[in-house]
């Protein structure tokens, strides 16, 4: 288990990190030799209320502090490309799910498999965390506090299936 700190900025508060998702790690084996791959816990899920479907109509209207997003993008076109917005971060997987753009750069992802690609995001006031296969990256700057839903931008040459949920607060689970 893993627990990184995110540097990071609050305005107006006297914050300058926040903690990421505790994560478990394990080796795992790829076509491109073993990788060191990142999950959040299994305890993540427990904080899951609220949902909704990505073919839903209220989806649109569905939105919350802290939100994870569990999508898989099916590409059925070598140029594919899938654009999303969680809580106003832009998240681009383009090259038929090879590629991922996210605000901290451009990301090779593992090969898809038959097509598929699947994506974890979690984002909460202060940070948004992003694992695909072994993948892992984590975005270190304050979200839009207006922005606390999900917006399916783009779909070219691939198609979404998936789930949001809301998260409720850790720091009030037990109660």
């Amino acid at each position: 288990i893993q627990i990184s700190c995110i540097p990071t900025v609050f305005p107006g508060t006297p914050f300058a990190s926040c903690m990421s998702l505790p994560w478990k790690l394990s080796l795992v084996t790829t076509q491109d030799g073993p990788r060191l791959k990142a999950d959040p816990i299994d305890a993540v899920k427990s904080l899951r209320t609220e949902s909704v479907g990505l073919s839903e109509k209220k989806l649109a209207r569905f939105g919350g502090e802290a939100l994870d997003l569990e999508v898989e993008l099916h590409f059925d076109a070598p140029d594919g490309r899938a654009m999303l917005s969680l809580r106003g971060v832009p998240v681009l997987v383009q090259a038929g799910g090879r590629e991922l753009v996210f605000p901290t750069g451009i990301y090779q992802l593992p090969q898809p498999v038959d097509g598929k690609v699947s994506l974890r995001i979690i984002a909460d006031q202060g940070s948004i965390e992003l694992f695909s296969g072994v993948f892992h990256c984590g975005l270190n700057s304050p979200l839009d506090p207006g922005k606390t839903g999900l917006e399916l931008i783009c779909l070219q040459g691939c198609r979404a299936e998936g789930t949001l949920w809301k998260l409720r607060s850790a720091c009030h689970a037990g109660k």
